[in-house]
């Protein structure tokens, strides 16, 4: 039984694949995993699949894939919190770019 594991996958999306109706309705998380800091490869799964705490966009998970198939995955939530502090430090370095740009 052969198991990749990849440290850097993340929820890109969670969608809705049927009408989202109260009794039923199936949401699908998109996971892109990275390897150097590239997307390598994407998994659409079930997000019922997930552990509760990573079942939203930009959560950082550890997923474990066997013969091409998802397996299992774990949260790492310092990842994420790591990930989103990046991001939102981006965001005000370009805002901070275009505001001091003259019109």
């Amino acid at each position: 039984m052969l198991v990749l594991r990849c440290l850097f996958a993340w929820v890109s999306a969670v969608v809705s694949v049927e009408p989202p109706l109260p009794s039923r309705g199936r949401q699908t998380a998109v996971l892109l995993l990275e390897e150097n800091g590239e997307t390598v490869d994407q998994f659409d799964v079930d997000v019922t699949k997930l552990p509760p705490e990573p079942q939203h966009e930009g959560a950082a998970l550890e997923i474990a894939v066997e013969a091409g198939e998802f397996c299992e995955a774990e949260y790492c939530p310092d990842e994420t919190q790591s990930r989103k502090e990046s991001a939102q430090e981006r965001l005000e370095r370009l805002s901070t770019k275009l505001s001091d740009r003259d019109w």
